[in-house]
């Protein structure tokens, strides 16, 4: 009997915390952790044209002297529909969390948001898990934990501001920073903790696995944010790479350095290159991948991959990457 009496009470225990949940004014969920640990390095001045990324967001909150006024970060979308982070049919605002990565460890809370134009969101649908965006506001904490405050509003979303037009398309210099990209690490062999970097000195993002002077088999992605494509009839991708150390054996270059395109950014097509480097020294060569068969799409992805062997460990890099 005085089990099954305890049980009834710690029933009733999680019903109220639930529901009390429901009525606090800002958001309790504890984000999730996930396994990847790649350090993000704090960027951006807060700028339209320069926002920070989440790393120094909460940098800067945490020290407690941040800028009291409006502000842009930028980030992905990490968590929707999970207890607080929720769209709220009665206001027409959106609750969710953003974070330099796609993963909910370290995410950074949006409380309240706007939608493009700081205009209300009309459904729940409007947003998803995984969609870059750039967001004014002001930075405020809650439980000591850093956020954006009500009254924030979406300033890009995959690319789109409000009042132009939604086919923007990509552009990522990779000069100061890896632009929203995403790594991707699918496959790192013994000693290898990582293929992909950004060289901040040189301006490109660089991938290898040549480690303690061995060739290391991996294979490792850089994925783009979302953009989109719509209204388009033709699209082309166009960037400038380099690269040396390539495996020997006729046609080893196209299996070691791909380019991939996506509709969801789970299932891949390889895109044609129509120029790869030589091979012999370290000039960039610009190439282009024809995207005529993305055009149209309203969400689009693209992603260079690498993938080595215990013959070659090839060091590719590359900058400049448009799509229009």
């Amino acid at each position: 009997m005085k089990k099954i009496f305890l049980s009834l009470i710690a029933l009733a225990t999680t019903a109220f915390a639930l529901t009390s949940c429901e009525d606090v004014p800002q958001p309790y969920d504890t984000p999730s952790a996930n396994t990847e640990n790649t350090q993000i390095v704090p960027s951006g001045t807060g700028t339209a044209d320069d926002p920070y990324n989440v790393a120094m967001a909460k940098q800067l909150v945490n020290s407690g002297n941040y800028p009291t006024g409006e502000v842009y970060v930028k980030g992905y979308i990490t968590s929707l529909q999970n207890g607080s982070y929720t769209f709220n049919e009665q206001f027409h605002n959106y609750t969710y969390c953003i974070n330099d990565k796609k993963e909910t460890a370290g995410q950074f809370v949006v409380f309240r948001g706007k939608n493009l134009g700081n205009t209300n969101f009309t459904s729940a649908d409007q947003l998803n898990v995984g969609d870059s965006v750039v967001i004014c506001g002001k930075f405020t904490t809650h439980n000591n934990e850093p956020q954006l405050d009500k009254d924030n509003y979406l300033y890009y979303h995959n690319g789109e501001k409000a009042g132009q037009s939604t086919h923007k398309g990509l552009s990522a210099s990779f000069k100061d920073g890896v632009d929203n990209f995403t790594i991707k690490n699918i496959a790192l062999g013994e000693g290898a903790t990582y293929v992909w970097k950004h060289d901040p000195d040189n301006g490109y993002m660089k991938a290898s696995a040549y480690v303690n002077k061995k060739n290391v088999p991996c294979q490792s992605m850089i994925v783009s944010p979302a953009f989109s494509l719509e209204g388009l009839s033709k699209a082309t991708l166009t960037f400038q790479h380099t690269g040396k150390f390539f495996g020997k054996e006729e046609g080893d270059m196209t299996k070691e350095i791909q380019v991939l395109a996506s509709t969801d950014g789970e299932k891949w097509t390889q895109l044609s290159i129509s120029t790869f480097p030589t091979g012999n020294d370290w000039n960039f060569v610009e190439a282009t991948c024809d995207m005529r068969a993305f055009a149209g799409k309203k969400t689009v992805y693209i992603a260079f991959q690498y993938t080595s062997t215990a013959a070659a460990a090839p060091t590719w890099e590359v900058k400049n990457v448009v799509v229009k």
